[in-house]
């Protein structure tokens, strides 16, 4: 599939796409280009977003935030792997992971609201006895 988004031309070869409602994840044969993926925001809000993209043995790949219109959008660095964007009105911004001559790699970016680092937490409960 050969697809035009802003400026550049884009080549995406074993293209595999899995959505969910905050996330996007590519695994690909080869990618040449940009992938936009939109998120969503009111105004005022703040919306957090990782981006883990690896490639196989060759190519280089990197991202950027853009609005509707294709102009640059800030970013702030929250953390090592968290990014940030404040929305000030209610639109539709994109996240904009490109790569050049990436083969055989994957990406997922992960997106949410509130606070910093999305944090897994797994609670145990072990029934220990009490003597009375």
């Amino acid at each position: 599939m050969i697809t035009k988004t802003s400026s550049y031309l884009t080549t995406k070869v074993g293209w595999d796409v899995t959505t969910g409602d905050t996330f996007v994840e590519v695994e690909y044969d080869y990618f040449n280009g940009e992938h936009l993926i939109p998120i969503h925001g009111e105004q005022g809000e703040r919306i957090y977003f990782d981006v883990e993209h690896h490639s196989g043995n060759s190519g280089s790949h990197g991202l950027s935030l853009h609005d509707d219109n294709g102009n640059l959008i800030g970013m702030n660095k929250e953390s090592n792997d968290v990014l940030s964007t404040a929305f000030e009105e209610t639109t539709t911004n994109y996240i904009v992971v490109r790569a050049i001559n990436g083969k055989h790699g994957r990406f997922r970016v992960n997106w949410w609201k509130g606070g910093g680092r999305r944090i897994l937490i797994e609670i145990q409960f072990i029934y220990i006895p009490v003597p009375f």
